[in-house]
């Protein structure tokens, strides 16, 4: 199947418990909201429009979990808001006053906004991390060009001397030096004197001793 669909796979999997701890947090907040609902705008009458119905109403638990979480989809809300505005209740249930009813959708569209907005950025987070890690046709490419000068004979092996070279020239993503080094080291080779050629033998001579 395609590199897309593999890098989204991936990205589902990887990602899947942060998901699942925000959809956590989600469901709890939306319970909540759920059950002022039901203290709000429990005994609505039932207008049969697009608001207040027996498909949507705050009537018990139940109902209340599926309207708030309907609402949050953005299905209907301002029905149901205009509704709530216009004290839908029968005589014997007092209505909310309007503050009530502003502070409950301002806050509420706000809290799901910013939960989804999360959400979002929780799956593109981790996709831009799968994306970093897969290698493109030109960086193989380049990586077969650089390996093939230092094993011509095509053996899958190369002299450990010239392995730290190696890494150097292939560069990011095959070498974490791109990543790790800071502005201007490596980038400016230095020519080694003599003495610290021989300075450096001694320290290998010794240690080897």
């Amino acid at each position: 199947y395609s590199r897309s669909i593999r890098l989204l796979v991936a990205t589902l999997s990887f990602g899947a418990p942060a998901l699942m701890n925000i959809t956590l947090v989600l469901w709890v907040v939306l319970y909540i909201f759920a059950m002022i609902g039901m203290v709000l705008f429990g005994g609505m009458v039932h207008s049969g429009s697009c608001a207040v119905s027996k498909h949507a109403n705050f009537d018990n638990a139940y109902m209340s979990v599926q309207t708030i979480f309907r609402l949050a989809t953005g299905d209907s809300w301002s029905c149901f808001y205009l509704d709530a505005m216009t004290n839908n209740f029968p005589e014997w249930i007092i209505a909310p006053g309007e503050a009530w009813v502003h502070a409950f959708f301002v806050i509420f569209m706000f809290t799901s906004l910013i939960f989804i907005s999360i959400f979002i950025a929780i799956i593109l987070e981790y996709y831009g991390i799968q994306t970093d890690l897969v290698i493109s046709e030109l960086e193989r490419s380049t990586f077969s060009e650089e390996w093939i000068k230092y094993d011509p004979e095509n053996t899958a092996f190369m002299p450990v001397f010239q392995l730290g070279e190696f890494i150097d020239r292939v560069g990011y993503p095959f070498s974490p030096i791109e990543k790790l080094k800071p502005a201007g080291i490596f980038s400016k080779p230095r020519q080694i004197t003599e003495q610290e050629i021989q300075e450096r033998r001694d320290k290998v001579r010794d240690f080897l001793k």
